[in-house]
C-alpha cells in the first residue's frame, strides 16, 4: 500500500551497523558519508569494483570525482584506526581457545605508468617457468583473517590489512623499499600487538604462508605467540627436538 514503511532488512541493518562502528576513523562526517555511498554503491555495480565504477553505480558519473579520490588521503582517513575497528570486529568470529589463524601471500597489481610510487618492474606471474616474462606492478602483502568452518563447510577469508612491498628499485613513495618477508613481519607484528591490547595476549596467532615465506630471518624474528606454517622444499628436513637425538646408526636414512 502507499505510504506503507517496510522495515529494512536485516542484512543491511548488520551493514550499517558494522559501518558505524568505523567512524572513529574519520575526522570529518563528509568522508564518513561518501565511503557510506562507496558500501552501499559495492552491492550495486556490476562491472569492476574500481572507484570509478562506484562513482557510476551512484549516479555521479557527471560531477566531480577528485573528492572521491581524495578520500582515502591519510588526513581523512585514519589506517590504523580503520583497521584496528576491523580486527576487533572479528574478534567475535573466533574464540579465545582457538589459535587466531591468518594467511599472507605477496600479490602483484599490473600497472602502466612510469611514475606511479612503488612500480617497478617485477616478473610477471602468468608467463611460463621455462620463458619468464617482466611487466610494470607494484607489490603488496595482504594479512586476512580465516574464519572457523561453519557446519556447511563454509569458511572464508577476511581481509585486515593490505601492506606495500616495494623492491629497492621502485619508484620511491612512502613507505620504504623491502622484501615480502619483511612486510609481513610487520604486519604480524601489528596483529601481535592488537590482540594483546584486547585482551587475547593468551591466544595463539597461527599464520599460513607460501614457500618464498620459509625464509631463517622471517622464521627468528617472529613476534611472541605465533607461529608461521610455511611450505618448504621437499628436501629440506626440520626438526625440533626436546632431547639431544641420539647417535645415528650406520647405513640409517637422514632425518
Amino acid at each position: 500500500m502507499l505510504g506503507e514503511q517496510r522495515a529494512a532488512p536485516a542484512l543491511l541493518v548488520i551493514l550499517l551497523a558494522l559501518v558505524a562502528a568505523h567512524r572513529p576513523a574519520f575526522r570529518q562526517e563528509r568522508p564518513y558519508q561518501r565511503c557510506v555511498a562507496l558500501v552501499l554503491a559495492s552491492l550495486l555495480a556490476f562491472a569492476r569494483h574500481t572507484l570509478a565504477q562506484l562513482v557510476l553505480a551512484l549516479g555521479l558519473g557527471e560531477t566531480d570525482w577528485s573528492a572521491w579520490y581524495r578520500l582515502f588521503s591519510v588526513p581523512r582517513l585514519d589506517y590504523a584506526v580503520l583497521t584496528g575497528q576491523f580486527l576487533r570486529a572479528t574478534l567475535a568470529q573466533v574464540p579465545a581457545e582457538a589459535p587466531y589463524v591468518v594467511v599472507v601471500d605477496g600479490v602483484q597489481r599490473p600497472r602502466t605508468s612510469q611514475r606511479m610510487p612503488g612500480t617497478s618492474w617485477l616478473k610477471a606471474p602468468r608467463t611460463p617457468p621455462w620463458k619468464p616474462g617482466m611487466h610494470r606492478a607494484q607489490r603488496f602483502v595482504p594479512l586476512a583473517a580465516r574464519r572457523p568452518r561453519s557446519a556447511g563447510g563454509y569458511s572464508r577469508a577476511l581481509p585486515l590489512r593490505w601492506a606495500p612491498a616495494s623492491p629497492p628499485k621502485a619508484v620511491p613513495g612512502r613507505t620504504p623499499p623491502r622484501r615480502e618477508g619483511e612486510a609481513a613481519r610487520g604486519e604480524l607484528a601489528w596483529l601481535r600487538r592488537e590482540l594483546d591490547a584486547a585482551g587475547r595476549a593468551a591466544q595463539r596467532l597461527l599464520a599460513v604462508a607460501d614457500g618464498s615465506y620459509d625464509v631463517a630471518a622471517l622464521g627468528a624474528t617472529l613476534p611472541p605467540r605465533t607461529v608461521l606454517l610455511a611450505r618448504g622444499a621437499k628436501n629440506r628436513a626440520r626438526s625440533f627436538l626436546p632431547a639431544p637425538p641420539p647417535a645415528p646408526r650406520r647405513g640409517a636414512r637422514r632425518q
